[in-house]
């Protein structure tokens, strides 16, 4: 019980790591520390070191055709991770309705939770269809007015004619190489919906991780309660509560025996839950991130080009010896937290009246 427990918390925190990794290893603060040595092994020299090694062992031919396919998941739309998610979701709710319904209800979970949970799963994949079909503010040559609400800070965003799309790329707008089109206010593309994240799809992709942490966190809410009522109403914890053995003696219930009986009652619904829980504590981390980029009025591209930036301006500080930190670069797409939101949740390429600015 104990290997399983350091398994798990071992799992977890392994899991942590390499996301703060990914997320943050390019930051002007981790950039030259460990984190950031880290990033560059885990998104670069580790596939190096693979690739080196598949040459070794299959041959050009096998790591060219791995090498395509590599490209084509990570480089071209395509509907893997849309279905790897449908694919953890759907079978999940399956396990929960196939071992979670027989024992409810019980005594901390009323019968109306059945509904709930049936809500709850089509709520979530609506809002992972929504994200997933909806128009992210593509940009063509008959509608780049319409995305002209941004100036241009000539910080971040100088006059750039896009070459593919031939049209004067908006200021916050970006080409996704993935899609092959332009994207007004383009956050990223998302692998999980097979689609960029934009300006007219921003509030969906909030809306769908919250629904998703909210789902995961309902699954491990109902779990713990289904599993506390056949505690209470079996003894489990209680210590006049005793089993008969094969040679007939009486022994008390110790905690790996009633853990043996919980799981053997509620089959695969104890593994699912804590699973939920996992992923209920990643998805709200993501959901908190993403909207404090919004309340911040920056994407998550521009993060990154702010970060090059600043890491840029304190380089140049440093090596004319000036004491303390440079002047902070302003964001003037920052109009304070409230309207930042408003932008997203009613996007200005969607109200009917604009003020262009270039």
């Amino acid at each position: 019980m104990i290997g399983w427990a350091v398994f798990l918390a071992s799992y977890i925190g392994s899991a942590l790591m390499l996301i703060y990794v990914l997320l943050f290893g390019q930051t002007q603060f981790h950039r030259d520390g460990v984190v950031g040595r880290c990033h560059v092994f885990v998104t670069s020299s580790l596939w190096e070191y693979i690739g080196c090694l598949g040459m070794r062992l299959c041959g050009p031919r096998v790591v060219a055709c791995f090498s395509c396919f590599g490209n084509y998941c990570c480089h071209k739309p395509n509907p893997f991770m849309q279905l790897i998610y449908l694919g953890l979701v759907l079978p999940g709710f399956y396990i929960f309705v196939k071992n979670a319904f027989p024992l409810i209800p019980n005594a901390y979970v009323p019968a109306y939770h059945k509904y709930g949970a049936v809500l709850s799963v089509a709520i979530t994949l609506a809002s992972f269809a929504l994200v997933s079909f909806s128009d992210p503010g593509t940009i063509t040559k008959r509608n780049v007015n319409r995305y002209n609400s941004y100036p241009l800070d000539n910080v971040l965003y100088f006059e750039k004619q896009c070459q593919t799309c031939g049209i004067s790329r908006p200021a916050r707008s970006k080409h996704c190489r993935v899609c092959n089109k332009c994207v007004a206010v383009q956050d990223h593309h998302c692998p999980w919906v097979n689609n960029c994240i934009g300006e007219r799809n921003a509030r969906w992709f909030l809306l769908f991780l919250l629904c998703t942490a909210l789902l995961c966190a309902y699954c491990l809410y109902l779990t713990a309660m289904i599993i506390l009522s056949i505690v209470d109403e079996n003894g489990l914890m209680r210590p006049d509560t005793f089993i008969r053995t094969p040679h007939g003696n009486l022994r008390p219930v110790t905690f790996p025996i009633a853990l043996h009986y919980i799981l053997f009652t509620t089959g695969l619904l104890a593994p699912l839950g804590a699973f939920s829980g996992i992923l209920s504590l990643v998805m709200y981390g993501f959901f908190c991130y993403q909207l404090y980029h919004v309340l911040r009025g920056v994407t998550t591209n521009e993060t990154f080009k702010w970060s090059d930036l600043e890491y840029e301006a304190h380089k140049r500080h440093r090596k004319a010896g000036r004491q303390g930190a440079p002047p902070p670069l302003r964001n003037a797409y920052n109009r304070g937290w409230l309207a930042n939101l408003c932008a997203v949740v009613y996007p200005l390429s969607t109200r009917p009246a604009r003020t262009v600015r270039r």
